[in-house]
């Protein structure tokens, strides 16, 4: 579990680029605080540092920042601001901007209305299939797939799932330790609605 936690957090320190590294300093210090300790307090000290940072609030979700930006945001659940955020980017991949616009709408709704909810997961289906079947090879997309089928099927239909595609595309460690276990922490993770 704290694998997967420390990999976040060190594909958040090396996103930012040298010369904006510094002035995302405090958010990161902050939320590397909240991935390991789950304390709310270091996410809403992350969050406060994000919207009051000089880069973020100029540019909005760049290529510096998206890799912490977007986690902060849907974790503080500020996805109206998310959202607007995500429409205004020029820097995402058409990909990447209609994910998240998918995955926040359908955790804005997820415990309000499942219906509405359930819709924006079956977007993003599409949205993945479609770009698996032109980059069958990109083992992104098959951990963003899974991970998307978690909001709608259990975790022991979604492994398997993953178990019936062994030997068909990529190594037994990529099944085993990268995208099971990616499934199994990412399930962890899901807020479960009373």
């Amino acid at each position: 579990m704290k694998i997967i936690f420390a990999i976040s957090f060190i594909l958040i320190f090396i996103s930012c680029s040298s010369n904006q590294m510094s002035s995302y300093d405090e958010v990161r210090k902050q939320y590397g605080k909240y991935v390991f300790s789950h304390r709310i307090n270091n996410l809403k000290k992350s969050y406060h540092s994000l919207i009051r940072n000089d880069d973020f609030k100029k540019n909005g979700i760049t290529n510096t920042n998206f890799s912490l930006a977007i986690p902060i945001l849907i974790d503080s659940k500020e996805y109206d601001l998310l959202i607007t955020l995500l429409n205004k980017s020029k820097v995402l991949t058409e990909y990447h901007k209609f994910f998240y616009i998918n995955l926040t709408k359908a955790l804005k709704f997820r415990c309000k209305d499942s219906v509405k909810s359930n819709y924006y997961i079956d977007e993003n289906s599409t949205l993945i299939k479609k770009y698996i079947s032109l980059n069958q090879a990109d083992s992104n997309l098959y951990i963003d797939y899974y991970i998307n089928k978690l909001y709608i099927s259990s975790l022991e239909s979604v492994l398997t799932e993953i178990d019936s595609l062994r030997d068909k595309k990529f190594s037994d460690e990529f099944y085993q330790y990268t995208l099971k276990d990616a499934i199994k922490e990412y399930n962890n993770q899901i807020v479960r609605c009373k």
